[in-house]
């Protein structure tokens, strides 16, 4: 065995592998030396964030999970071995499981690549058990149990658990600041994380103010340039995106994809993101279907969207939830460039392979069946349509995403669907019904009523007028 200091990584020739793995005269006791030590090798080659993010190290570590799961059972089975053998001895042996330090230290570096390959609940379940000892030991406020927090809390965000998230995030965020002040580098890393959570639960205003004000820290700690800097830059745009500040959120995402593409690399997982957010900002277009320069500008978008999918499927694999989020946009351009029927069958194929990695309520695949629903009614599938969009606009669907009292934007995107697949029936009434439901649910979003100053509004309160004035002239035919 032998460890490259530069990288932290250590390797082990593959015959001294072979020989621990197969002897076959190895005693159980022997077994669990061998295994402990090839667990604390896998983990010691795995380097905690934020070091370790080149795309080397990032390739090397998803290589590990084939292993790790290996080790881990083959752990598994040594234990219940060494029980039985307990349990046989005379006078029987009581020796209590211990977890310490070690075990921790296992179980982040472990989580990480569970975390970056997709597997979020083995992620998770390794990170709240670290995360327990650490704060039981040191205390909560201590910085390394914020760390872990942090890093729990990416992960349930990716799970679109984002209720816990914001509220871990929110007690880490004022620990950081009673503890080190605002600008702090670990409280800043908090309040990023936090904007990105209450933008998902659809507080754009406070989302918006956090962001703001982050970013004003992060330039004058980094500089323009740093990765921090721009990932905050990239949150802020999106922020503005939702308010339909498409212009400002368009050139905030350029920035933040050049930035990224010169400091990381073009092909870098961040940079990709930076692209994708870019290259999907050209849907905001509602010009007529005949521009030359929307048809140019979904068309580029649909190019960069290719290059984004490659990327990841060769990094990620094929089935990695954001591989499928980039065939997911890929379809919603094609769909907007009138290919409805190709768009259909990818998203079509693309939620078959995703019920199989994700929770059917899981924040992207609410957004696919959403998109799905939407192409449906372009196809003029309305029964389909129909029977999907009652399943989107239940408000139980986004119990984990929205606050209590409030409402969630995505349940709204699904409604201004709905209603337009309503319309195009002629089922004026029920279009009507939600269109007076969707005003209702907009006052909910946003912090503080923000959500009636959203530029959506005029356009629906113009549609429930149009619809009202058909309503009323088919009541009145009817009547006569």
């Amino acid at each position: 065995m032998r460890q490259d200091r530069a990288t932290g990584q250590y390797s082990m020739h593959r015959m001294v592998h072979q020989w621990v793995r197969e002897r076959p005269e190895m005693s159980t006791s022997h077994q669990a030396l061998w295994c402990q030590v090839s667990m604390t090798t896998l983990a010691w080659s795995i380097r905690r964030p934020p070091h370790g993010d080149t795309a080397d190290e990032s390739r090397a570590r998803r290589e590990l999970l084939p292993h790790i799961r290996h080790v881990r059972k083959c752990q598994d089975d040594i234990k219940k071995r060494l029980e039985e053998n307990r349990k046989e001895a005379k006078p029987k042996i009581l020796v209590p499981e211990s977890y310490g330090r070690l075990q921790a230290e296992q179980d982040v570096r472990f989580s990480r690549v569970y975390a970056e390959t997709g597997h979020l609940i083995e992620a998770r379940e390794l990170q709240e058990r670290a995360l327990g000892f650490v704060s039981m030991r040191l205390g909560s406020d201590h910085p390394l149990a914020i760390w872990l927090s942090l890093f729990l809390t990416k992960t349930l965000w990716e799970m679109t658990e984002i209720e816990e998230a914001t509220q871990r995030q929110r007690k880490a965020r004022q620990l950081c600041v009673n503890t080190w002040g605002e600008d702090h580098p670990l409280t800043l890393d908090v309040t990023d994380l936090l904007g990105s959570a209450l933008y998902m639960k659809g507080r754009w205003d406070e989302a918006m103010s956090l962001h703001t004000e982050n970013l004003k820290h992060l330039r004058r700690l980094y500089g323009e340039k740093h990765e921090k800097t721009l990932r905050s830059v990239r949150n802020l745009a999106r922020v503005h995106f939702r308010w339909f500040d498409y212009d400002e959120a368009a050139r905030l995402y350029r920035i933040a994809w050049e930035g990224m593409r010169e400091t990381l690399g073009e092909t870098h997982l961040e940079t990709l993101v930076s692209f994708e957010d870019l290259a999907m900002s050209n849907l905001r277009y509602e010009a007529d279907g005949n521009d030359p320069l929307r048809t140019e500008s979904l068309a580029q978008s649909l190019r960069d969207m290719v290059f984004v999918h490659e990327q990841r499927k060769e990094v990620l694999g094929e089935e990695n939830p954001y591989t499928l989020l980039a065939i997911l946009h890929i379809a919603r351009l094609k769909s907007a460039m009138g290919q409805h029927e190709s768009a259909e069958q990818m998203i079509r194929e693309g939620l078959e392979v995703a019920e199989r990695n994700v929770d059917e309520k899981h924040m992207g695949m609410t957004m696919a069946k959403t998109i799905h629903a939407e192409i449906l009614t372009h196809l003029g599938r309305f029964g389909a349509a129909e029977a999907l969009f009652h399943t989107l606009i239940d408000k139980r669907r986004y119990a984990q995403l929205a606050d209590e009292d409030g409402d969630h934007p995505d349940r709204l995107t699904a409604l201004w669907f709905f209603v337009k697949c309503l319309e195009k029936q002629g089922k004026y009434c029920e279009a009507l019904e939600r269109s007076t439901e969707f005003v209702t649910a907009l006052a909910a979003i946003g912090g503080q009523s923000r959500g009636m100053k959203h530029k959506v509004l005029p356009e629906m309160r113009s549609r429930i007028v149009r619809l009202s004035e058909k309503v009323a002239a088919i009541e009145a035919g009817a009547s006569s």
